[in-house]
């Protein structure tokens, strides 16, 4: 390869890489729709959706499409003026989701996914920053429906990541969340393990999860 060809391929390919990230974090505004059979298998159903669009509900609480994980769209608050957060980030939709269906308010201070858990506290023990019980994951004590699931950070939500357990069943859950991002759906499924008493839910990005007493 002449040198004139190598310094273009190498200016190429990062910027068309950077480009190619910054469309999929900013532009894309897909949502996917995962329904399921009578065998539990997904089906992708893909659809164009406005942001603000109801796309799923939990015991009447919704959640609502927000395109871009990194968008915004104005602060939501309830009518008591307590704050759930922006819309419609991950974290809002569990600030709203405690407040109504367990009249709970988590602190005002605790904005992102990575402030809900403290890594120092041991299975089981309270959570004063959101007071709630926190479990590690793997932990002694099985998730259950209404949990909170906190996910460690990655390249699509470097501030964590927050869902609500739907459903518990003997080897799998199924977690509700908002803000997936363009290619997830609004629920998905991990497996549940049993090893040496303690419950693992088999997905790497999950810390642990957070309980109402």
């Amino acid at each position: 390869m002449k040198t004139k060809q190598r310094i273009l391929f190498l200016i190429l390919v990062p910027l068309l890489t950077a480009i190619g990230l910054w469309f999929y974090q900013y532009q894309m505004n897909y949502n996917v729709d995962h329904i399921s059979n009578t065998e539990g298998a997904y089906f992708v159903q893909q659809e164009r959706y406005e942001v603000g669009d109801v796309v799923d509900s939990l015991n009447g609480v919704y959640v609502y499409y927000n395109g871009s994980v990194n968008h915004t769209k104005g602060e939501s608050k309830a009518s008591d003026g307590y704050v759930f957060g922006m819309k419609y980030q991950a974290s809002e939709f569990i600030k709203r989701y405690y407040y109504n269906f367990f009249n709970h308010k988590i602190s005002v201070d605790v904005k992102e996914a990575e402030d809900y858990f403290i890594p120092d506290l041991k299975d089981g023990e309270f959570n004063t920053e959101v007071n709630l019980i926190q479990y590690k994951n793997p932990s002694l004590h099985a998730p259950k429906e209404n949990d909170i699931l906190i996910y460690y950070a990655n390249s699509t939500h470097q501030k964590g990541y927050l869902a609500i357990v739907s459903k518990v069943e003997e080897e799998r859950i199924e977690v509700i969340h908002q803000n997936p991002g363009w290619v997830h759906p609004s629920r998905e499924r991990y497996a549940l393990k049993k090893q040496n008493d303690e419950w693992k839910i088999d997905n790497g990005q999950v810390i642990g999860w957070l309980r109402k007493k």
